[in-house]
């Protein structure tokens, strides 16, 4: 499409949304990017219930591609570019608003924010973003500290590397902290809406409930609000302190069962993880050597995987080739990580042998400290 004629598309579309109703149900979001073709995805940024049109595709030509869908109030995406079944480009999560927008992206800037103009974006440039710049830059500098002294210890567990995690654990209680004071202040920002929605896989936090409390009853009774708010309250009882919810799952030979819990073990680590997740493979050799060492003395990990069923012979072959000689079992669907709004893998939880959780998302050096005792 000629860049004249892109750029008056979106105009006359933009005057539309402004003078035929007061609400626009209706986005366009025009887009350039600086590749030729490909498939552009507009996709969630975290579990689809939150969203009641998400997954969109559209081609790329000449650089250029739109989106149009229904939207009812400014939600959260990432884009990606796929090129015969290879990702080119994802993008960091930007909002959209309902109406009309262009969105500029870079291929050779993954992961960063595109550049978009609308009221939402506005308000996150302006207002939002600067509240966390100081401590996004500690975390930032911590991150790259810790990355050096794991590689120095060839990421085993160490004193020096427990403690640069105790100091990132007291940034993020920070940005929590920082999130509280804007919901207050701003409570009508869908900013704060989509940023618990994004931190709620990593684990339930009371202070998420406070935050959530401070939005406006608008906000609250979207579609979003209202998945956020179950979701909240499910996670609630899957924290640490309650009891692991009972499972089925299916074995290597495809039988469904409920996942064996109860037994003699001091401690159990469920960790959720699939086979071309390179987090979780590297978190492998860390475990191997933990459970040689303290499996006899009551230490059991349980491996979940979510690979879909076009994967399953490579879940099969990583088990083999690593040498994973704990149990492992598959959450046909994600039916379980779902349930658990697990968003980020690897992901675990550390249970007693009472099967009460203890520890969400514990790094190995933690893990060492607690079993070991």
């Amino acid at each position: 499409m000629n860049k004249t004629i892109f750029a008056l598309f979106f105009l006359l579309f933009s005057i539309n949304c402004i003078y035929s109703q007061n609400q626009c149900n209706t986005f366009t979001l025009m887009g350039t990017i600086n590749a030729d073709t490909g498939k552009m995805l507009l996709m969630p940024i975290s579990n689809k219930s939150y969203y009641q049109y998400c997954n969109k595709e559209v081609n790329v030509r000449n650089g250029e591609f739109i989106f149009t869908d229904t939207i009812f109030y400014p939600t959260a995406y990432i884009l990606g570019l796929r090129v015969n079944s290879e990702w080119k480009y994802l993008s960091g999560v930007f909002l959209v608003d309902p109406c009309g927008q262009i969105i500029h992206c870079n291929i050779d800037s993954m992961r960063e924010t595109p550049n978009i103009v609308n009221e939402s974006m506005r308000e996150w440039r302006e207002e939002y973003t600067i509240k966390y710049d100081e401590v996004n830059q500690k975390l930032d500098n911590l991150g790259n500290l810790k990355d050096s002294v794991n590689r120095i210890f060839k990421n085993k567990p160490n004193n020096l590397a427990s403690n640069i995690s105790l100091t990132i654990d007291s940034l993020v209680r920070q940005k929590d902290l920082i999130t509280l004071g804007y919901a207050k202040s701003h409570p009508n920002s869908y900013l704060v809406l989509w940023k618990l929605v994004k931190l709620l896989p990593n684990g339930y936090k009371p202070i998420y409930d406070s935050i959530f409390s401070q939005l406006s009853k608008e906000i609250k009774n979207t579609y979003c609000g209202l998945r956020l708010k179950e979701n909240l309250e499910f996670t609630r009882n899957i924290t640490v302190g309650y009891q692991f919810p009972k499972l089925k799952v299916f074995t290597v030979n495809d039988q469904e069962i409920e996942l064996p819990l109860y037994g003699y073990n001091k401690y159990i680590l469920i960790d959720f993880w699939f086979s071309n997740c390179n987090p979780c493979l590297k978190q492998f050799n860390i475990y191997k050597d933990l459970y040689s060492k303290y499996h006899m003395k009551g230490f059991e990990i349980i491996g979940i995987s979510i690979d879909e069923p076009q994967y399953v012979t490579n879940w099969e072959r990583v088990i083999k080739e690593q040498q994973l000689f704990w149990p492992q079992y598959l959450d046909k669907g994600k039916k379980n990580a779902t349930s658990l709004t697990i968003d980020y893998y690897p992901s675990n939880f550390l249970l007693d042998a009472n099967r009460v959780i203890i520890k969400k998302n514990i790094l190995p050096e933690e893990l060492e400290k607690i079993i070991s005792k």
